[in-house]
């Protein structure tokens, strides 16, 4: 039986307060209020022991606790009156405008409240991503798009929706932080900062309604593309081509420009750390008879010799609108051809990070610099600086997992060479020649294919460098050079191979050759 302080009034059972709060995630269930219920008890005085728990939460009645007051009990049994299910999670304030006898809400505006704010703390219980972004910018346009959801049981279109905004908003942060962070002032009082006037301005984006058809499972998600509006890539567009072409019209130039690339991870957003890299790009600018005022913007490949993926991007403005591809693609097996040269392997291991990271499930973005060397002289621009553009492409990894995993373990064989390379102080030659194109087919590069071929163990390579070496230092013909006893023994186009290491003025390199007729391979 419930609990009454007269015989009018029915108050709730115990604990349903605690109960309605912990559904509502510690808020005011009330439209557009959603202020927390708990926290401190605002004491000041750090001297005087630890500030103690406190709430300004309480639990209201839907159907009132007296016949007589707002909404009365709708004919509802002592016990629903007295239960959670009729009680509602408030602040206080909003705790008395519910209450008083002219309240403007009915009972089942209250009855509503108390679903959608529920409905959204679930979500954020059960969702990784929606949880994350809850904490990123608030639960506020979550329970406004569950308000205008057609369909409120459509939980994953939902949450799909707040996403795309919730991605927006970060991403608007960022940039303002970027345009103005440089320029912020040092607090002084409570003055209003720049940051804070510039987020007041941010209008929140249309095309996050939930009109929109269904977008797929989060896995299939590109925050790159989430980001930035058809209007982003298309200003983005011009500003490169304005920058490239120096402003003028009826002209196509191809240069080297600056490029930065990185991945995001596809739940949280966060970028990883960059690698900069030149890369071939070209722009026209013309008017077309057909299509008008045209901007194109095209790149084809990275110029490092020891990058192995080519981004083939294709951005074109007209009267037609705004068509944007941009694809990577692996090119080859890419790596220095010896350990030797420092500065490859220092680009060559940021190419090696991003494939993995690749493999790894995140998105491949990257960004482009908005001059090239004629706009840079036009703005007497130093040439160390990159002039980056804020927005960011996404890339489109159009090999399949397998091809990038196989050249992700080609890769991390290089990498390794280089560190025995280091730890040995031995200069190991990968491959005799640079024009290498396919792995399984150079049938010309014995050296490259001994050295990656997965049966070559990092022990196997380090028992061979000392083998030669000393076989070098007591060798009576070192001109003609070492080599080592066999590494590897395998059946290859139905003949016997081996592996072995050869070493000829301090260089080693391992070579797969048949094994010759009649000769034993021990």
């Amino acid at each position: 039986m419930a609990k009454t302080a007269n015989a009018e009034r029915i108050e709730f059972f115990p604990g349903v307060s605690t109960t309605v709060w912990k559904r509502a995630g510690g808020l005011c269930s009330i439209r557009k209020c959603l202020k927390p219920v708990f926290g401190t008890d605002g004491n000041l005085d750090t001297e005087n022991g630890p500030h103690r728990a406190t709430t300004i939460g309480e639990a209201a009645h839907i159907y009132s606790a007296k016949e007589n007051w707002a909404r009365g009990q709708g004919g509802k049994p002592p016990e629903f009156i007295a239960s959670s299910e009729n009680a509602i999670s408030t602040c206080r304030n909003c705790h008395r405008n519910v209450d008083i006898v002219d309240s403007k809400y009915s009972a089942d505006s209250l009855f509503e409240m108390k679903r959608v704010r529920e409905t959204a703390q679930d979500m954020a219980r059960h969702n990784q991503v929606v949880s994350f972004y809850v904490s990123q910018i608030g639960t506020r346009e979550l329970d406004e798009l569950i308000w205008e959801a057609p369909d409120r049981s459509d939980e994953q279109s939902i949450a799909h929706a707040f996403i795309r905004f919730a991605e927006s908003a970060v991403q608007a942060l960022r940039e303002i932080k970027e345009s103005i962070c440089h320029e912020m002032p040092k607090p002084v009082g409570m003055s209003t900062l720049p940051i804070v006037s510039a987020m007041n301005q941010v209008r929140e984006p249309d095309e996050y309604a939930l009109g929109q058809g269904p977008i797929g499972p989060i896995q299939q998600l590109h925050f790159a593309d989430l980001r930035q509006t058809e209007a982003d890539q298309i200003a983005r567009t011009i500003e490169l081509a304005e920058g490239w072409s120096c402003g003028e019209d009826n002209i196509l130039v191809v240069e080297t420009v600056r490029c930065e690339v990185f991945t995001r991870d596809l739940i949280t957003g966060i970028a990883s750390e960059s690698v900069k890299l030149n890369v071939r790009a070209g722009v026209l600018k013309n008017t077309d008879s057909e299509k008008g005022r045209q901007a194109v913007l095209k790149l084809e490949e990275f110029e490092h010799s020891s990058v192995g993926f080519n981004w083939e991007l294709t951005a074109v403005l007209n009267q037609d609108g705004h068509t944007l591809e941009s694809n990577l693609k692996l090119r080859r097996f890419a790596c220095p051809d010896n350990t030797e040269d420092d500065r490859e392997f220092e680009v060559f291991a940021g190419y090696a990070r991003i494939l993995k990271e690749i493999d790894a499930g995140r998105l491949p973005c990257a960004r482009l610099s908005r001059l090239n060397s004629m706009s840079r002289h036009e703005e007497q621009t130093p040439w160390n600086e990159d002039c980056l553009h804020p927005l960011e492409f996404a890339l489109n990894v159009v090999e399949s997992s397998e091809r990038v995993r196989d050249v992700v373990a080609f890769n991390d064989k290089a990498l390794m060479g280089y560190r025995v390379s280091l730890e040995l102080e031995a200069l190991i030659v990968y491959r005799c020649s640079p024009l290498s194109k396919v792995l399984v087919s150079d049938h010309k590069n014995n050296a490259l294919l001994g050295f990656f071929d997965h049966r070559l163990t990092e022990h196997l390579i380090r028992e061979a460098i000392h083998e030669v070496r000393e076989k070098a230092r007591i060798d009576l013909t070192p001109r003609l050079g070492v080599v080592s006893k066999p590494l590897v023994v395998m059946q290859r186009l139905e003949r016997p191979h081996t592996i072995r290491a050869h070493h000829k003025n301090s260089i080693t390199w391992f070579r797969l050759e048949p094994v010759a007729e009649g000769r034993r391979s021990f």
